[in-house]
């Protein structure tokens, strides 16, 4: 299991690469992300994208945030 820890210095632009990147290395086994409170727009934007494509191929990337309002953009249907 890989658990990414994320930043706030964090590049959304970087982070969408990584977890583009672990959607094809790390399938089919779980990846974890852990996010801080306060994370960008543009982070939970990222992560989201990489939630669907993870998804979309059986495989588990849970989110792990302290922000309820976070944890709901990252469940919700797209």
């Amino acid at each position: 299991m890989l658990v990414l820890t994320v930043q706030d210095s964090t590049e959304p632009g970087e982070l969408a690469d990584l977890s583009c990147d672990f959607v094809h290395v790390y399938a089919p086994a779980p990846a974890v992300v852990v996010l801080p409170a306060r994370a960008s727009p543009a982070v939970v934007s990222a992560l989201r994208h990489a939630h669907q494509m993870r998804h979309d191929l059986d495989v588990l990337l849970p989110v792990v945030t302290p922000s309820a309002p976070v944890r709901r953009i990252l469940h919700s249907r797209p």
